[in-house]
C-alpha cells in the first residue's frame, strides 16, 4: 500500500527568488536597449499628447495600437508596433502588446526626487483595480460643507425622463469606460462594465432595473470582434433578457433590448484594426472614435459577412420594445 506524501506546509516568511522590483525604482533601473528606449519614449510622447488632448486615462493595451504600425508618425524611432512579429532575439525592433504593457508597468514605479513619477498612475487606466468601499464621512465639518456644495453644483435633474426608451451602455473592456462616459454623462446615460466576462450578478441587476421602468430599456453592448467578444456579448444579452422577461411574467412594466454597436466589422475596417485571424479589440479603436457621440458612429451600417459571424449584431429583446 502507497503512503500518502506528507503535505508541505505553506511558509508565508519563506525567502522568494523575486524577478521584478518592488515598490519605486530609479529610471536607471529601467531595461535599456535600443527597442526598450524607443518605446519608453514613445509611451511617454503619446501619454501627453492624451494629456494635452484631455483624453486620459488610457490603457496599455490602447496605447499599444495608439502606436501601432510606426510610433509617433512625427517622430518615428525604428520600432514597429505589431500582435505578429517577425523577428525575435535582443536586436529585434518589434514591439508586441505584452512587451509595450510590461514596459509600461516598470515605467510606472519611476520616481525622481527633484521630477516625481515618471507617469503619473492617474494616466493610466487600470480594469484590475476595483474601487473601494468606504465609509460616508469628511475629515471636518467644512470638508462637508464643501462636499455639499460639489453635490449641489454637478447634481441634475434625470436627462432621460420623458424619453421613450432608456439608454444605458456597456463595455466589455473596463478601461474604456471613462472615455465613453465623457460623451455619455451629459446625455444622462450610465457606461458599466463586466471587465471582461459578466458574472450573473450584473445581468440580473441590468434585468431588474429595466423590469423596474415605465419605459422599455435599451442597453448598447460594445466588445471586441472575434469569437471571445461576441460571446461576451451573447452572454450578457440572452441572460438579461431571460431575466428581463421573468420579471414581465411577474408584473413588472419594464422590457429590455440589448443590441451590440461595437465593434463591427466596418469599423474594424475603417480603422485597419483587422489581424491576420480576421479579429479586433475595441481598444484599438482611435480616441475620437472609442466613445458614441452620435448613433452612426457606433451603429452598424450594413449586415457583415457571414464569415465573420461574431460581427453580426443580434438584438436580444423581450416584449414589448417595439410592440
Amino acid at each position: 500500500m502507497k503512503r500518502k506524501p506528507t503535505p508541505k506546509n505553506y511558509e508565508p516568511s519563506r525567502e522568494k527568488n523575486r524577478t521584478r522590483d518592488r515598490g519605486w525604482i530609479l529610471a536607471s533601473k529601467l531595461p535599456r536597449s535600443s527597442k526598450a528606449d524607443a518605446v519608453a519614449a514613445d509611451l511617454l510622447d503619446r501619454l501627453k499628447q492624451h494629456a494635452a488632448e484631455d483624453t486620459l486615462p488610457r490603457g496599455p493595451r490602447g496605447l499599444f495600437y495608439d502606436l501601432r504600425p510606426a510610433g509617433i508618425p512625427d517622430n518615428p524611432r525604428g520600432v514597429i508596433y505589431t500582435k505578429h512579429p517577425l523577428i525575435s532575439g535582443r536586436n529585434s525592433m518589434e514591439a508586441t502588446p505584452e512587451y509595450v504593457s510590461d514596459l509600461l508597468s516598470k515605467m510606472r514605479r519611476v520616481w525622481d526626487p527633484q521630477k516625481g513619477w515618471l507617469v503619473p498612475e492617474d494616466w493610466i487606466s487600470d480594469g484590475r483595480a476595483p474601487d473601494p468601499i468606504t465609509p460616508k464621512e469628511t475629515p471636518n465639518a467644512a470638508a462637508a460643507s464643501d462636499a455639499v456644495g460639489r453635490y449641489i453644483a454637478d447634481v441634475r435633474l434625470a436627462r432621460q425622463a420623458g424619453q421613450p426608451l432608456f439608454l444605458e451602455l456597456r463595455s466589455e473592456s473596463q478601461d474604456l469606460m471613462a472615455r465613453i462616459a465623457r460623451v455619455a454623462l451629459p446625455y444622462g446615460v450610465t457606461v458599466h462594465s463586466g471587465s471582461g466576462m459578466d458574472g450573473l450578478k450584473p445581468k440580473k441587476h441590468a434585468a431588474e432595473r429595466a423590469a423596474a421602468r415605465e419605459v422599455p430599456t435599451l442597453i448598447g453592448h460594445l466588445a471586441d470582434l472575434d469569437t471571445a467578444g461576441g460571446d461576451i456579448a451573447d452572454a450578457f444579452a440572452e441572460d438579461a433578457v431571460a431575466f428581463a422577461l421573468w420579471h414581465h411574467n411577474q408584473g413588472a412594466p419594464g422590457s429590455l433590448c440589448v443590441q451590440r454597436i461595437g465593434l463591427t466589422r466596418e469599423q474594424a475596417l475603417a480603422h485597419d484594426l483587422l489581424d491576420a485571424d480576421g479579429k479586433a479589440e475595441l481598444d484599438g479603436l482611435p480616441v475620437p472614435h472609442s466613445t458614441p457621440s452620435s448613433v452612426n458612429s457606433l451603429s452598424p451600417t450594413s449586415t457583415p459577412p457571414s464569415s465573420a459571424p461574431w460581427s453580426k449584431p443580434r438584438p436580444r429583446c423581450g416584449p414589448r420594445l417595439f410592440g
